[in-house]
């Protein structure tokens, strides 16, 4: 009796355990279709993946018959039956990746057949920030988060993002870093000093890419380079100097990839003729960037130079071994006061002299004579002073020339002796 009932079970339904026909599939000329409610679906949500199965005449398959089912996202039954209606039922569930499933239902000698079902958003932006936004120029990281925003402005959990640095190493080592709730994705990139050597600019570029709805999203976040110097001011004070000689104080001001004043980097100032009080050595700048050197000139530095301008430099090496330089070209004053004059003994009964002024420079010059004894005098130069003197002995006189040039002007001093007192006539 029993293995009568199990022939009858095995001839009505031919897929039970222990029948010996063979399972049965879709037959010649069949085909498939797919459906899947919804389309989509959140990272962790499901979707109903239905089959429809027709012979060639349109008729249902038979009732068991097997469908097998794959998709290359998410989680899908291997194996479904068909009821008697021809139709199997599946369920599509995320796995926590976002993207496109593509679900393939596969019988017999029936056609393929697919349907796509998206998992979790896609994204319509993204946003990135750096913290810190600035490497120092010894080394360091940086850690780049990426948020995901859908089309109506929420984050996208589980979103797939992946990095890229134009310099250095990430700890993702470019796989991809899934977000988190909040849309999140977090990757730390570090860089070495010999790694910055490379730059030719004051920042490099950190990428992220995700899936958008239009096609894949990239964004980009600057990193500055700060401690490399990027910039740098020079001032020279004065620009001009006399054809006597004198100083100048040159000034240079470093700044990094922000436009931050740089303490610790090496300065070299360097002149055309004179000296330096650095000797020429290299200068850290200071705890606010500067660095300060002074420049000398004598009067034969300046007349062996020859020339009417000479030049000052300052220099620092910048960022990717460039070289920072600023110059300054220095006037050299060729029409400055030069102090001179002559004394005349008079030859008379009277104990006076006069003095003639033979300075040259720029005119107009004014000449300050101090003719002793308290006896000062301001004049234009060009004329002869004199000047009785009353008492004997030895008078020093000086004469101090000014221009425009040199306000400050040329001192010339001379040694007088004045032999005997005024006779009467010269009371």
């Amino acid at each position: 009796m029993k293995r009568i009932a199990l022939l009858l079970v095995c001839a009505l339904v031919p897929w039970v355990p222990g029948c010996d026909r063979p399972t049965p599939v879709a037959p010649e000329g069949s085909t498939l279709t797919v459906t899947a409610n919804p389309a989509r679906i959140e990272i962790a949500g499901s979707s109903a993946i239905t089959v429809l199965a027709r012979k060639l005449d349109g008729t249902p398959v038979n009732e068991g018959t097997e469908i097998t089912l794959s998709t290359n996202l998410g989680t899908i039954e291997d194996l479904v039956r068909t009821n008697a209606g021809g139709i199997a039922k599946a369920t599509l569930t995320g796995d926590g990746r976002i993207g496109t499933a593509t679900v393939q239902a596969f019988s017999g000698a029936a056609g393929e057949a697919m349907i796509d079902v998206q998992i979790g958003a896609l994204a319509a932006f993204m946003e990135l920030t750096a913290q810190p936004s600035v490497i120092p120029r010894e080394g360091g990281t940086s850690t780049i988060t990426a948020t995901a925003i859908d089309s109506e402005g929420s984050p996208i959990t589980g979103a797939n993002i992946t990095f890229s640095s134009e310099i250095g190493q990430l700890e993702s080592g470019g796989q991809v870093v899934q977000a988190d709730s909040n849309g999140q994705a977090s990757d730390v990139v570090t860089v070495e000093r010999s790694d910055l050597a490379s730059l030719i600019d004051s920042f490099f570029l950190v990428t992220a890419t995700t899936s958008g709805d239009a096609g894949p999203i990239e964004e980009s976040i600057e990193i500055d380079v700060g401690g490399t110097p990027v910039s740098m001011s020079f001032q020279a004070t004065p620009t001009t100097i006399a054809q006597t000689g004198g100083s100048i104080g040159l000034f240079a001001l470093v700044r990094d990839g922000l436009g931050d004043p740089l303490p610790g980097v090496f300065v070299n100032f360097l002149t055309d003729i004179g000296s330096l009080d650095s000797g020429g050595s290299q200068i850290l700048t200071d705890a606010i960037g500067e660095a300060r050197d002074t420049l000398s000139a004598t009067e034969s530095d300046l007349t062996a130079f020859g020339g009417t301008t000479f030049t000052v430099r300052a220099q620092a090496a910048g960022i990717g071994g460039n070289v920072l330089e600023q110059t300054s070209t220095i006037r050299i004053q060729t029409g400055v006061p030069r102090a001179s004059f002559t004394v005349v003994e008079v030859e008379d009964a009277c104990e006076s002299f006069n003095f003639t002024s033979t300075s040259t420079g720029n005119a107009p010059l004014t000449c300050e004579w101090d003719l002793d004894d308290g006896d000062t005098r301001t004049t234009n130069c060009g004329g002869t002073e004199s000047k009785t003197y009353a008492q004997t002995g030895s008078k020093t006189i000086q004469l101090r020339v000014k221009n425009a040039l040199d306000p400050i002007g040329d001192l010339a001093t001379q040694t007088i002796t004045v032999p005997h007192s005024n006779g009467p006539a010269c009371q």
